[in-house]
């Protein structure tokens, strides 16, 4: 209960002053309060994370711009290009058809990036499942690789 819901605590949580107080003097009248109690706290963190969730997602698909609109578009119609040159060889070096088969995934993974790259409009600020698939790796910054260590772990 200290560590949750006293107003010193380190993880309290944000919950209404009416819902902290029940549970504190839950809490006083007996040192295990039932489950009942925690009802109006559980009800209260949950709609806090759900609206976390909905905010959260909001931001994180609304960071691409006619720039990043722009790359998808040309990675798409790169990766289609490469997709040409099996098809050419067969044709130009007189190969077995079967080559332009290979050609297939390319084609494949280009049309879809640039579907995607076209119906992500910049001014909606969707970003592409694919510019992520392309570029998430590169974008990371090594910061974000590191494990924070913590003295006073918890487990």
């Amino acid at each position: 209960m200290a560590t949750f819901f006293t107003s010193k605590a380190s993880y309290q949580l944000n919950l209404p002053h009416e819902a902290t107080e029940s549970l504190l003097l839950a809490a006083q009248k007996s040192s295990h309060p039932p489950p009942s109690d925690f009802i109006q706290a559980r009800q209260q963190v949950e709609l806090m994370l759900s609206e976390s969730l909905a905010r959260f997602v909001f931001l994180n698909s609304g960071n691409a711009g006619p720039h990043r609109k722009f790359f998808s578009s040309t990675c798409g119609v790169s990766i289609m290009g490469i997709g040409l040159i099996p098809v050419l060889v067969s044709i130009l070096e007189h190969k077995s058809r079967w080559l332009r088969f290979a050609a297939f995934p390319f084609f494949w993974m280009g049309a879809v990036t640039l579907v995607a790259a076209l119906h992500s409009g910049a001014s909606a600020g969707h970003i592409t499942f694919i510019y992520w698939m392309l570029t998430h790796v590169i974008s990371m910054h090594d910061y974000l690789f590191l494990r924070r260590r913590s003295s006073n772990a918890v487990i």
